[in-house]
This record gives structure tokens, sequence and C-alpha cells, in this order.
């Protein structure tokens, strides 16, 4: 019975959802690409605020929280040479 019961909780703790991993998600280039290289707004772009997101819940699925969608779309944004090092470009 023991051996039942251990059995049973070991299958429901695997089938919990994991939060997303913000840096599998993330916009990766080859060595040899070199995206937006002439683009007007390389290092300029800035991002404000994040919303529309849904943290994970242990006992359902998987969703992405907005920290998670930010930090995401930071580094991709810097993978791309678009992410701004200081203040961005006022609009």
């Amino acid at each position: 019975m023991r051996s039942l019961i251990l059995g049973l909780v070991c299958l429901s703790l695997a089938a919990c959802a994991a939060p997303s991993r913000p840096d599998e998600m993330a916009v990766t280039f080859g060595e040899d690409e070199v995206p937006f290289s002439s683009s007007p707004l390389r290092g300029e772009v800035e991002i404000e605020e994040v919303g529309c997101g849904q943290e994970t819940n242990p006992l359902w699925t998987s969703e992405v929280g907005n920290a998670e969608f930010r930090e995401a779309l930071l580094v991709s944004l810097q993978n791309a040479g678009l992410a701004a090092v200081g203040d961005g470009r006022s609009s």
C-alpha cells in the first residue's frame, strides 16, 4: 500500500507545470548574422512596461508572466543590437 501511495505522489509531482524560461524564449542570431545593422533604431529601443502576462500556476498549465516576457524581449533586442544602452529615443 505504501508503494502505491508513494507512486501516486511521485506521478502527481512529475505533472506539475514549470514556469517559463526567458532564455529559451529569446530570439538568437547566428555568428554570421548582423540583423538591423543599418537600422536607425540600432541601440535606441527601450522597454517601458510589459503587461498581459499570466503567472504560472504549478497545479495547472505553464504560462508566461510579465517579468519573464520582459526579460526575453530585452535579451532579444540586445541580441539584435536594438536595445538602448542608456536612454532610448524619445518620440
